[in-house]
C-alpha cells in the first residue's frame, strides 16, 4: 500500500516513514541491538502491542534503553517533529506498518502476529495471523426412527408460514 498523503514538509507519508525507520534502526544499532520483536494481538474491536523485546549480537535478551530519545519527522502537519523514547518509536513504527497493511486487523475474530526487526540487515519481517470463525455442515438423515418406524428425511413447512415441522408417525 502506498500512501501519497503529504506531510508538512511536502514529503509523502511513505518517504517520511522510510526516513523514520532509518532513524530508529540507527538508534537501535547505536544501542547494540541486533534484533527486536514486537508481538501484537487483538479481537472484538480492540488490539494492542503485547510486548517489545530486544536481543544483542550474542542473541541475549537486553532491555531497550529507556533514556534514549529519537526525533522523528511527524506525519501531523501541525507538528514538524515528534520526540519519542526509543521503545515508543519502535512501537509507533509497528503500528504504522500494521495499519498500512492490515487495517481492521483487530475487528471481529481479530488477528495476532510478530514483527521482527533485523537491525544489521535493515529489514522488517511480519508474520501476521488472522483468526476467523468457520462452520462445518453436519447433515443428518433420519430415514428410520429409533423404534423402526419411518421418519421423513425432508422437513416441510407447516400451516404457519415459515414454521418448520417434522411429521412423525405414531408409536406402534
Amino acid at each position: 500500500m502506498n500512501d501519497t498523503t503529504k506531510t508538512q514538509t511536502g514529503a509523502s507519508v511513505d518517504n517520511t516513514r522510510a526516513h523514520n525507520k532509518n532513524l530508529i534502526f540507527a538508534a537501535l544499532a547505536e544501542a547494540g541491538i541486533h534484533r527486536v520483536t514486537i508481538d501484537y494481538d487483538g479481537s472484538g474491536d480492540s488490539g494492542q502491542i503485547e510486548n517489545i523485546e530486544a536481543w544483542d549480537a550474542a542473541n541475549e535478551k537486553i532491555p531497550l534503553p529507556s533514556s534514549r530519545k529519537v526525533q522523528l519527522v511527524s506525519e501531523n502537519p501541525d507538528r514538524p517533529v515528534d520526540e519519542f523514547a526509543l521503545e515508543a518509536a519502535v512501537e509507533q513504527l509497528a503500528w504504522n506498518y500494521l495499519y498500512d497493511n492490515y487495517c481492521g486487523w483487530e475487528n471481529n475474530d481479530g488477528a495476532f502476529g510478530t514483527f521482527v526487526l533485523n537491525i544489521p540487515g535493515r529489514t522488517i519481517t511480519l508474520e501476521h495471523n488472522e483468526r476467523y470463525t468457520d462452520s462445518t455442515p453436519a447433515p443428518t438423515n433420519f430415514e428410520r426412527g429409533s423404534n423402526g418406524t419411518s421418519v421423513p428425511s425432508q422437513p416441510f413447512l407447516g400451516p404457519e408460514m415459515g414454521r418448520l415441522t417434522l411429521r412423525l408417525p405414531a408409536a406402534a
